[in-house]
């Protein structure tokens, strides 16, 4: 029985799928079972899957139809023999600690959600997102969870380590119907079931690669962006104390609110500039955009694009919301 399951998803990622594996097999920790789920690759990627399973025992390939990213992930928990279970897309690579850090951390707080340091990786470089300068364990209780949602720490798989106990008991599976934030939704159902929060910070551990033209993080999104913001306000707002309600709306309107009006408005978008505004105009209008505006911006404030946004009127807001993502 193999320490930790290294689930890894693959999909069209021939071109760093190798770095990927490689730097899961040169893992400090021995003592992993790594599956690799190639979801329908219509690239070499499944073949690359093979060649590695020939060079390493400890690799095991499963092969299925594209279904998408959650049926790969819940068809590697499914045969997965680890005591814990982490995650790693196909176009991102790890650090030689990451599974001996996560699972020191796991077992030394075995009632925690362990979530390690992680780095952007571009074609400018590597930008680390560092929640302290120096190498420290961060504990975050109930009642404290807002403090957690302002770092820098995403609510992704691949920084987490995850008992499998904990997964069979409550059946926590990836949910296969949602296209975006299928990690967040897996991971606060994770943490519900957790007593606190534990942060490595150190140098980064995790690297993820943004410039991949196949990553989600790449296309656009548009409305489907804010129907993700509402649903995590929903979840999110179950771990925020009352006390603290005001603070985290008015969080989630700088982070949230405004970064939904700017997917919709992305250049990507093919719809109509006019339906474009018509779809900015619905987010205003809703219950939680009101929300976090009221929260977030005083009633008498000068600035038009905010004072137009707390009127819940989109299209006064629209010429100084642009001026405002210029000089963003």
């Amino acid at each position: 029985m193999p320490l930790v399951s290294v689930i890894v998803s693959v999909y069209n990622t021939m071109q760093w799928l190798a770095e990927c594996v490689e730097s899961i097999r040169s893992q400090t920790l021995s003592d992993i079972e790594i599956i690799l789920v190639d979801d329908g690759s219509t690239d070499y990627s499944g073949a690359i899957c093979d060649a590695y399973a020939e060079m390493d025992s400890r690799i095991l390939v499963l092969h299925q139809e594209n279904k998408g990213d959650s049926s790969a992930k819940n068809a590697g928990m499914a045969c997965a023999l680890g005591t814990y279970i982490m995650f790693c897309d196909s176009d991102d690579y790890m650090a030689p600690e990451w599974c001996t850090s996560a699972v020191e951390l796991a077992q030394q707080y075995p009632e925690a959600m362990v979530s390690l340091t992680f780095a952007d990786v571009d074609i400018s470089g590597i930008h680390p997102s560092i929640y302290s300068e120096e190498e420290e364990v961060t504990v975050f209780r109930r009642g404290e969870y807002l403090k957690f949602l302002k770092s820098k720490y995403p609510f992704n798989v691949s920084s987490k380590i995850f008992q499998m106990a904990i997964l069979k008991e409550y059946n926590l599976k990836f949910e296969e119907a949602v296209s975006f934030g299928e990690d967040f939704c897996f991971v606060a159902s994770y943490l519900e079931k957790m007593r606190y929060i534990v942060l490595k910070n150190s140098k980064p551990l995790c690297f993820y690669r943004r410039w991949s033209t196949e990553t989600l993080s790449s296309r656009f999104l548009g409305m489907r962006c804010f129907s993700f913001y509402q649903r995590e306000n929903e979840i999110l707002g179950r771990f925020i104390k009352e006390s603290e309600k005001n603070e985290f709306r008015n969080w989630f309107f700088w982070t949230r609110g405004l970064s939904g009006l700017r997917h919709v408005l992305d250049p990507r978008n093919p719809e109509p500039l006019e339906k474009q505004k018509a779809d900015c105009q619905e987010i205003v209008s809703s219950s939680e955009f009101r929300e976090w505006c009221e929260a977030a911006v005083p009633e008498e404030t000068a600035n038009p694009m905010l004072r137009a946004l707390r009127q819940g009127n989109f299209y006064d807001a629209y010429e100084p919301f642009m001026q405002w993502l210029k000089e963003e």
